[in-house]
């Protein structure tokens, strides 16, 4: 259920996602299993996000931190840092967002898909810092690492690669970097990051 909320929420409906969250919190807690409670509380945060409900947001990333480590879920603790890290890109915390990147990678034992969402948090990061060459090299690293996954979420690096781009003056290599961010969030049915895509268009 927790798996299932998160996939909802990253296309848009949170009031079905947050009915999901909901249900996984009540299971895991009948259950007793750390690790199945962590992933609720993560997709609860998520949810407080959608909504703007921060101290929610921060509260239930708490938990869920609380609950990974008691479980040794470690992808969990990764997956959290990770959240975290975005998080304090959306406050202006970008020194923040950078340690809790690191802190994803340095738990994330070979978890390419939560390592390759720190690496790109940690580059928005340098990016907003004006550290471009830093922000590249991370770029760099992410981009690898979703090219083997194959997934359709490295929408978030072309979109950061077109930031890069425009930053440099170089609006035509940012204009087809954005374009084809948001073809990638639209095949992937990711509501959010096609909405940063066209906002940046």
């Amino acid at each position: 259920s927790a798996w299932l909320s998160t996939t909802l929420w990253s296309q848009g409906q949170s009031g079905r996602a947050e009915e999901l969250a909901r249900t996984a919190l009540r299971q895991a807690g009948a259950s007793g299993d750390s690790c199945a409670l962590a992933a609720a509380h993560v997709s609860l945060a998520l949810v407080a996000a959608s909504r703007g409900e921060r101290e929610r947001n921060e509260q239930e990333y708490r938990l869920a931190l609380a609950a990974a480590r008691e479980g040794g879920d470690r992808v969990q603790e990764c997956r959290i840092h990770a959240n975290l890290s975005s998080r304090a890109l959306e406050n202006g915390d970008y020194r923040q967002s950078i340690t809790e990147a690191e802190l994803a990678l340095g738990t994330g034992l070979g978890h390419r898909f939560f390592s390759a969402l720190a690496l790109t948090n940690k580059a928005e990061a340098h990016l907003r810092l004006g550290q471009l060459a830093d922000a590249r090299e991370a770029l760099a690293d992410a981009a690898v690492i979703y090219e083997a996954l194959g997934t359709l979420h490295s929408s978030l690096v072309h979109l950061l690669y077109g930031e890069l781009y425009r930053q440099r003056g170089d609006m035509v290599r940012a204009r087809s970097c954005l374009e084809q961010a948001r073809s990638l969030a639209e095949e992937g049915d990711d509501a959010h990051a096609v909405v940063f895509a066209l906002a940046e268009l």
